[in-house]
């Protein structure tokens, strides 16, 4: 048998499916997860189910959008029909619905949606080693409670320890000596800080996966239903649709220099580039430049001093575009262990600044696209999601890890300045003048909303501060801050703007 466990997941839970692979293979479990283990140039569908029926465990990253996709509910029939353990591992407060919740209906699943997922991800890797020693008749997973969507609800009462008139003198006392206890002293820093204000919006009837500014005029949505639209933005309040060019599956672009560069495909990616203002002049290449088997891992797509950042799953690639219509590869680099996480580029000056997940921050001198010079690196305590730059200060998400600035006025050795805890799994960032921005998931949210924004005041030799946030998001993916004014892609419902002030 070539592997050991299957991990079922949708491509917008990639991250925690990578982590979960990580975690499994650090301990000697061997996983199959798509693309990475689909030979380049054999069929998508026969390898899947080759997959399924070779190996003895499914892992099934399982959330909203786990729950709404056809083929991971293929691939848990394909999994039920072969006799296969099914372990789901619940990343959001759901409950199965439709045909996934038919084929669950008899399974008990791990759930991880309390911080930190470090610790689901063993928990994972315990039962999975204790299934293989002792036997898949000895063994099964612990039943949860019926109220497994409210674990608040029955925590134990307090019980005091004396009796009421004891209690009444207790306050009486306390508010004898501190008369103004139970009234919250006026803080006129809290009076004065900026809050958030949502003051626009533009809704789009499909997931917006992705947009990117081309000037402080023109925004750019993508989106893996109605392809990419272009946006006025002169009112930040009332955006209004310019242009429209379809694609399939946007996912993500840069734009530069009247170019766009759309990563596009939901499993099997490739590079669109299109001139925005007469979209018939255009090309689509392997996302890597040349190397097929690489074209499922892309995810970012980022332009600086005429050159092209492309990054996903361990790799980061370089490529000359001073032809935009024909791109030339200088650089493929791989970190040196698994990512967990697509890897991200912040690009200042001459100096790449590289995300790469579990492997942490690498910092390159790109004076010679070709032949990059790695000059320091930072290893944070928890993986890297995002990565910005601005004033020789590069300020790194960390998921649960919150937000972690580091000076990097010397390259070589970068150095702590502040670390931020933030109110949920932070992931992307942008930097605009005296703050950061930071998009958030609440994973413990018993309401709709699922994903908030966080401003951080930024000040030389001062510890981050986090001034205000905003929870009111469904699934924020991606943003972009000019001034005080932030635009966030909201996946299902389009473009919200904030004005922080």
């Amino acid at each position: 048998m070539a592997h050991d466990v299957f991990i079922s997941y949708s491509t917008h839970d990639k991250p925690i499916a990578d982590a979960v692979v990580a975690g499994l293979e650090n301990q000697g479990i061997r996983c199959w997860i798509a693309p990475r283990d689909i030979l380049p140039g054999s069929s998508w569908g026969e390898a899947i189910i080759g997959a399924i029926e070779g190996c003895r465990f499914m892992v099934i990253i399982l959330s909203k959008h786990s729950n709404h996709s056809n083929q991971v509910v293929r691939e848990v029939e394909r999994a039920v029909s072969n006799n296969v353990i099914i372990i789901p591992f619940r990343i959001e407060n759901m409950d199965p619905t439709g045909a996934m919740a038919y084929f669950l209906a008899t399974e008990h699943w791990l759930d991880a949606i309390t911080p930190p997922i470090e610790a689901h991800i063993q928990k994972l890797t315990q039962t999975i080693l204790l299934f293989q020693k002792q036997g898949e008749g000895s063994v099964s997973l612990a039943k949860e409670p019926e109220n497994r969507l409210h674990p608040l609800q029955k925590r134990p009462k307090f019980k005091p320890f004396i009796g009421l008139g004891g209690l009444v003198l207790v306050v009486a006392l306390i508010l004898f000596v501190y008369p103004g206890w139970l009234r919250p002293a006026a803080d006129s820093s809290e009076q004065n800080a900026p809050k958030f204000l949502k003051i626009g919006e533009f809704r789009s009837a499909g997931a917006v996966m992705g947009l990117c500014a081309a000037d402080e005029q023109t925004l750019y949505l993508a989106s893996a239903t109605e392809g990419v639209t272009t946006l006025s933005i002169l009112d930040p309040a009332n955006p209004v649709q310019t242009t429209h060019y379809p694609a399939e599956q946007a996912q993500d672009l840069a734009v530069a220099d009247s170019f766009a560069y759309l990563i596009q495909g939901e499993f099997e990616r490739n590079l669109n580039i299109f001139h925005v203002e007469n979209p018939e002049q255009s090309v689509t290449v392997p996302a890597d430049g040349g190397n097929a088997d690489l074209s499922t891992s892309l995810y970012n797509a980022t332009v600086a001093d005429g050159f092209l950042h492309l990054s996903g799953h361990n790799f980061w690639g370089i490529y000359d575009i001073a032809s935009p219509l024909s791109p030339e590869h200088r650089l493929t680099w791989q970190p040196p262990e698994h990512s967990g996480n697509p890897c991200t580029v912040a690009v200042e000056g001459q100096t790449a600044y590289v995300g790469a997940g579990w492997a942490g921050l690498f910092v390159f001198d790109i004076h010679n696209a070709a032949k990059p010079v790695l000059l320091g690196q930072y290893q944070p305590s928890d993986w890297v999601i995002d990565v910005a730059v601005s004033a020789n200060t590069a300020y790194l998400t960390l998921g649960d890890g919150g937000l972690l600035a580091l000076d990097v006025s010397n390259p070589e050795k970068p150095l702590l300045l502040s670390l931020l805890a933030l109110p949920g799994f932070a992931s992307d960032i942008a930097v605009s003048q005296d703050y950061a921005f930071v998009l958030y998931g609440l994973n413990e949210s018993t309401t709709q909303y699922q994903s908030g924004i966080a401003a951080v005041r930024l000040a030389e030799s001062v510890a981050l501060e986090l001034v205000s946030q905003y929870d009111q998001l469904y699934d924020a993916n991606d943003l972009y801050a000019d001034g005080e004014t932030v635009y966030i892609a909201d996946e299902p419902y389009g473009l919200v703007v904030l004005q922080l002030g």
